[in-house]
């Protein structure tokens, strides 16, 4: 099957073209940023936001995540205080 989107520029709004299992970490990063992490199971995340205009490593706890797509740019997702599962990484 063909993509017709193939040749597209890629913005920020443009749907994620692929996406990894994420096997939450404290100490390792992601394979790939994410455009999103996408919810199976709801519960808290706590992640590392990838950081725009030079800030870096800043860290935020999401509460009640509901099943879906949590539209962050994050590095990692911690292990400690995740209960959310089937996440997945999608850029």
């Amino acid at each position: 099957m063909a993509d017709r989107f193939s040749r597209d520029e890629v913005l920020i709004d443009s749907p994620a073209a692929s996406g990894f299992v994420i096997t939450a970490n404290d100490t390792v990063n992601l394979e790939q940023t994410t455009r999103g992490i996408y919810v199976g199971v709801a519960g808290d995340i706590g992640i590392q936001f990838s950081g725009y205009f030079g800030q870096s490593n800043v860290n935020i706890l999401f509460t009640n995540v509901p099943v879906g797509i949590l539209p962050v740019r994050a590095d990692r997702v911690h292990a400690a205080n995740t209960t959310a599962t089937g996440l997945i990484g999608l850029y």
